[in-house]
């Protein structure tokens, strides 16, 4: 048994309606199609024929538009002949479907539009904005760090990816930074967050919807903290660090990286996130 299509009937319309904020276009295109087994072909085997227009891909039709249903009839004078009749509209919920308005094929491959917005952290520091220590005049660190607020960047997007994706490796991608450059930002200054994840079908394909936010930070997500302690090292022996005389105290100092008495604060970094190269993004 085997359907063939034949084109599209010149019957059909088009109107343009108002909707809640835009007008809206709306289309119905009808197909024809032949059956050279008209006692066993079923309505279902007609309406995925790949010649027709898939339900939930977006078609250009002098407008973008999204294919809403098909319906299959066939014909009471000749049970050989079939007509499909597609219906189309562009009132679709815009910059949620993750994806660029327009595109068609498969929605796994198609490109996600990404949102700009804001989000402030704290962190602290035992140096000001100029790089000052954060201690008394005679060099001695206070006990407390200065706390700071910053302003990131941050890009929130969804992305629909094929449904064989494992649900653990979806997971891991959770709380990861980008382990090269990416999108033209530095090395371990991009943090990726999975908010969430659904299997389901959408524009007609079976796959996972998933949720993602990318928050930039342009000196990276390095964990730094001010080497610094109670002890520091002279000639490979351990010598507290103290007050001067004649009210010698044990105190906090500054350290090189060497473990050496510093004058100034020297930070080390620590990588408190694992590293992933974003090569499944298709921002």
């Amino acid at each position: 048994m085997t359907v063939f299509f034949r084109g599209e009937r010149r019957q059909g319309t088009g109107r343009l309606r108002k909707g809640d904020k835009k007008l809206v276009y709306e289309d119905t295109r009808i197909f024809s199609l032949y059956s050279d087994d008209p006692i066993n072909t079923t309505r279902g085997e007609v309406l995925v024929h790949p010649s027709l227009p898939k339900v939930g891909l977006a078609y250009d039709l002098g407008l973008v538009v999204i294919c809403t249903s098909k319906d299959a009839q066939r014909m009471e004078e000749n049970p050989t002949e079939w007509e499909v009749t597609c219906e189309f509209t562009s009132d679709v919920e815009e910059n949620k479907d993750g994806s660029s308005e327009g595109q068609q094929g498969n929605p796994v491959d198609w490109v996600p539009i990404a949102s700009v917005g804001f989000e402030t952290y704290q962190f602290y520091s035992v140096t000001d904005l100029d790089g000052k220590a954060f201690s008394n005049t005679a060099g001695q660190p206070f006990a407390s760090s200065i706390p700071f607020q910053k302003t990131l960047i941050k890009w929130e997007f969804e992305q629909l990816e094929p449904a064989t994706l494992n649900l653990k490796d979806i997971g891991e991608r959770n709380d990861t930074l980008n382990a090269n450059t990416f999108k033209r930002c530095g090395k371990e200054t991009l943090k990726l967050n999975v908010n969430s994840a659904s299997l389901g079908f959408y524009y007609g394909v079976y796959c996972w919807r998933i949720s993602y936010t990318l928050v930039y930070k342009p000196d990276g997500w390095m964990l730094k903290v001010a080497n610094q302690g109670s002890y520091h090292l002279q000639g490979g022996k351990k010598v507290p660090f103290r007050t001067d005389p004649p009210n010698q105290q044990n105190t906090i100092g500054f350290l090189n990286l060497n473990g050496t008495k510093s004058d100034v604060p020297v930070f080390i970094e620590f990588r408190n996130y694992e590293l992933d190269s974003f090569s499944f993004l298709r921002l």
